[in-house]
């Protein structure tokens, strides 16, 4: 499992140091793939020492995940 998240080849950045307990953000991406995104964040979180919340959701008419650091 590669330890940097991406959608379609495409880098998800996400600055694990900033990302607070109780804080998300929502990454766009297809449906057919957000389950795979979904285990790379948890993943990459994991690494960490992080644990993460992640959902399917659709904001402002896209698809995607809305992910919550929860410790």
């Amino acid at each position: 499992m590669p330890t940097k998240p991406q959608i379609l080849g495409i880098p998800v950045v996400v600055d694990w140091d900033k990302l607070l307990i109780g804080t998300s953000f929502f990454v766009p991406a297809p449906l057919v793939i957000t389950q795979q995104l979904k285990r790379q964040l948890i993943y990459a979180a994991d690494t960490h020492g992080y644990g993460l919340l992640v959902e399917e959701v659709a904001e402002k008419g896209l698809t995607g995940i809305r992910v919550w650091r929860i410790r």
